[in-house]
């Protein structure tokens, strides 16, 4: 150690182990650096002589948290400060610290009070483990995690969060997100036919021609087996469209076999479909948007293969749920008469839909099983055109479309219904009800 531990109470220097392999340095009550060992000052790329009793150790360390931001700690905040005056030990914290040459290190911070001399100044002792190396193996593990072996693309892991990452930033900025599933045509055939080696190489050239044309913010993963996953961020359906319809074309005119491995020619069914979904259209969770765009995926199967689907079919627009009335106990709980446990059982008995289905007065706060609480605060207008707006409930959107105009004057009542699946908000659909619908429900 450098000979500064002059500069503390005799009481207090012979009392640390100078000579440990980790950086030590104590500081005041006003982090002021009062001795530092020669593993600190090789660990910083600096001379004690140079910091002791002219720097306060959140000047000389640069403390930064895993995003790079400064951690800028107020003397009543700061762990050292505060284990000098609680007299108790600040359990280890891991942060970033800054190295001669601006070089970064991982540390693992302790904070120990140290025992001063009576009526002596007080002091803490602030132990720093380089944990660089430990960080940069967690990090290539965690990298292997997320990508895939063979082709060495993000995996599916990875494709889910950045799709979670890319719809809270759509959400905020009301922004379109497109999603698009692949398949590769006949890769069974051509997997039987020149085995599983060349199976894999073929998969190889592939996720090359998929990231090839990709913008920097656009994302291709594969999803299993011989299916692709990508991800358009800010995009809406026609822009996704065309740049699937560019991939599927690139694919289909590769000449796998002739550039990848010397002899035979590419089975013709060799091609792409392709399946497109949209957020909001298409659903507003990242599990509806993939459900949707799978969909697509197997009706280009359906419609021949080597094509791109992008909008629904006839087929799935009448797959799509109806709200339907629940009967008396729809009628029973406009009139506020029946406990939500009931609703909820009630209506999914009575209406045979996924999820369940709630149909309230327009003013009236909804609450399902203590888990999602909406408030419908909003007039339902008669004269206009209610305009598509968004409302948010534990993060989640919900959709409130038009009432189709004109109105029957025999529609005295207007309400929203409120579309949940697994506790999830997913529509709000303003309707009308007659008093002859009413009655028939009761009926």
């Amino acid at each position: 150690m450098a000979d500064h531990s002059e500069k503390l109470n005799a009481s207090v220097a012979p009392t640390i182990a100078w000579d440990s392999c980790d950086g030590m340095m104590v500081i005041d009550a006003s982090r002021r650096i009062c001795a530092m060992n020669s593993s600190l000052e090789a660990l910083l790329g600096c001379r004690a002589k140079d910091v002791i009793g002219q720097q306060e150790c959140g000047a000389l360390l640069a403390c930064k948290d895993d995003h790079g931001c400064p951690l800028r700690h107020r003397l009543e905040k700061c762990p050292g400060h505060r284990a000098i005056q609680t007299d108790e030990p600040v359990k280890a914290m891991e942060y970033f610290i800054r190295a001669a040459g601006g070089r970064r290190i991982a540390v693992s911070a302790s904070y120990t009070p140290l025992a001063p001399q009576l009526g002596g100044p007080r002091y803490a002792l602030v132990v720093l483990r380089d944990m660089t190396a430990q960080k940069q193996r967690e990090l290539q593990l965690t990298r292997r995690a997320m990508r895939d072996v063979l082709t060495g693309l993000p995996n599916r892991a990875y494709f889910l969060n950045a799709c979670r990452h890319e719809l809270i930033r759509a959400v905020r900025h009301r922004h379109p997100l497109a999603v698009a599933m692949v398949d590769l045509d006949g890769f069974k055939v051509y997997n039987d036919t020149y085995g599983h080696t060349e199976g894999d190489e073929l998969l190889k050239d592939v996720a090359r021609l998929l990231q090839t044309g990709l913008r920097r913010t656009e994302l291709v993963a594969r999803f299993g087996g011989d299916e692709f996953a990508l991800l358009f961020p800010e995009t809406d359906l026609e822009g996704a469209r065309v740049v699937a319809e560019r991939v599927r074309q690139r694919v289909s005119r590769f000449p796998f076999l002739r550039a990848a491995h010397g002899s035979g020619i590419a089975p013709a069914s060799l091609t792409l479909s392709i399946g497109i979904a949209v957020f909001p259209e298409d659903g507003i969770t990242v599990e509806a948007l993939l459900g949707r765009a799978d969909r697509r995926l197997y009706d280009a199967k359906e419609a021949g293969r080597n094509c791109v689907i992008a909008t629904p079919r006839r087929e799935e627009r009448r797959r799509e749920p109806r709200i339907r009335f629940a009967g008396p106990i729809f009628l029973r709980y406009l009139h506020g008469r029946l406990p939500w446990g009931i609703v909820e059982k009630g209506l999914t008995r009575d209406l045979s839909l996924r999820g369940v289905y709630l149909m309230v007065p327009a003013r009236e706060a909804v609450t399902v099983g203590g888990a999602c609480m909406l408030s419908l605060g909003i007039p339902v207008p008669r004269q206009h055109e209610f305009p598509i707006s968004r409302l948010t409930t534990r993060g989640h959107i919900v959709r409130i479309e038009p009432i189709p105009q004109p109105h029957p004057s025999d529609l005295p009542l207007s309400g929203l219904a409120v579309a949940f699946d697994d506790d999830l908000v997913m529509a709000v659909r303003p309707f009308i009800i007659s008093n002859h619908s009413l009655d028939r429900a009761a009926r």
